[in-house]
């Protein structure tokens, strides 16, 4: 994988946390995770990760804004 930013590392680090502590599947919404976070630059941040690999968009029918991390 890439190289990750000390925010990137942190992000992936919560997301991780958030994985095993409330969902067991690895699939959160975006919502949950960025009300749990307290980053100036979440959005950016997030988008880095999305880029790099390390999440993955997952489609539903409710059109959510549902992610897995990889």
């Amino acid at each position: 994988m890439k190289n990750l930013t000390v925010a990137q590392n942190q992000l992936l680090e919560k997301i991780k946390l958030y994985k095993y502590v409330k969902n067991s599947t690895g699939i959160f919404a975006y919502d949950d995770i960025k009300t749990l976070c307290e980053f100036k630059t979440f959005d950016s941040t997030f988008n880095a990760l999305l880029n790099k690999g390390y999440l993955k968009r997952i489609k539903t029918n409710d059109f959510s804004n549902k992610f897995e991390l990889i």
